[in-house]
């Protein structure tokens, strides 16, 4: 999960639609509030060098739209290559925290928790995509964290439209790193949404990361939907809460029961979610990517049964071992 939140009580934001304004069968969802032109490069580089989709981004006013980058374009001019519409959201009267704050999306207005935007945004988008591309066949979406992702094949490539075996895919993190009651900010989020006793429900269950969750744009509303339900009954603030109200949603099953939810553990599916392997967790861990054998002789980062990973993400955590390959991802141009 990635809560690099940064705004102020009257911000400007700007939903960004970066690919083609026509019926396709992918979409990739994520919001790039507060970076720099560094994380656009890395997230739309390598996504537009193996994906030629799709893509929606929310970009926050503090991007300078008009200001020089080190290749001497500005973000704006980077993103209109790719293809960018912008739709202005206004947040005024945040609380002192921003814990709350109003947003306008368009000519509608909530009042909603700092963690909980970007499912606003999410809920505004997937509600206008359709629901099926010009096949007859799902539309399928991902939503994803941006600053710590980088994209190694097409994200959809291992989900076969005409036979879905699931509705709704989500990523769990390092085991056991990354049980609920091992990890402090996880078992926070769990227990000051929830209380003591879910908490100690859920206490042994794997982490699933908030941060990257696909399926057809169906599930997706419903999934987007059941978070802001959880998050208005919960009522809890703090940056991050998201987490606990996605582990509670999956594993006490209180999702619409007619979306099938497939559970990917580390290493499997589609996002490989890779921080809870760096050696700052207490447990089991190695040095490196390499040490726990996860690349390959190209440098690609592997799932456990030694396919490249579509998706990585918390790849951060393993910045300087990574640098050169997401550079080489990015030097492959835009895929035809």
């Amino acid at each position: 999960m990635d809560n690099n939140w940064e705004m102020t009580s009257g911000f400007w934001w700007l939903l960004v639609w970066v690919g083609v304004a026509r019926a396709t069968p992918f979409a990739v969802l994520a919001m790039a509030t507060g970076y720099r032109w560094p994380d656009f490069s890395h997230f739309v580089g390598t996504l537009r060098a193996v994906y030629n989709d799709t893509i929606l981004l929310g970009v926050s006013h503090t991007v300078k739209l008009d200001g020089p980058t080190p290749n001497d374009r500005s973000v704006a001019s980077y993103l209109r290559d790719m293809g960018v519409q912008a739709d202005p959201v206004e947040l005024t009267d945040c609380t002192a925290h921003q814990e709350r704050c109003q947003i306008r999306l368009g000519d509608e207005s909530v009042v909603a928790s700092v963690s909980m935007l970007r499912y606003h945004m999410y809920r505004k988008w997937l509600y206008d995509l359709p629901l099926q591309g010009e096949d007859g066949l799902p539309t399928l979406a991902l939503l994803i964290d941006f600053r710590d992702v980088f994209f190694q094949t097409h994200p959809f490539a291992s989900l076969a439209r005409h036979r879905l075996s699931y509705d709704l895919g989500v990523s769990a993190e390092h085991w056991p790193n990354k049980a609920i009651a091992h990890c402090p900010f996880n078992r926070w989020w769990v227990e000051s949404c929830y209380g003591t006793d879910m908490l100690r429900q859920l206490a042994d269950q794997v982490v699933l990361c908030s941060g990257s969750t696909w399926g057809t744009v169906d599930a997706l509303r419903r999934y987007v939907d059941a978070m802001i339900r959880e998050w208005e009954s919960a009522r809890c603030t703090g940056k991050g809460i998201d987490q606990g109200l996605h582990n509670v949603l999956i594993h006490d099953h209180r999702l619409d029961r007619s979306v099938r939810v497939r559970i990917f553990l580390q290493g499997s599916g589609p996002v490989h979610t890779i921080g809870a392997m760096h050696p700052r967790n207490r447990h089991h861990y190695r040095g490196n990517l390499t040490q726990w054998g996860l690349r390959d002789a190209q440098g690609y980062v592997l799932n456990w049964d030694r396919s490249r990973s579509a998706v990585v993400h918390q790849g951060d955590r393993f910045g300087q071992e990574l640098v050169d390959h997401i550079h080489y991802l990015m030097s492959k141009g835009r895929a035809p």
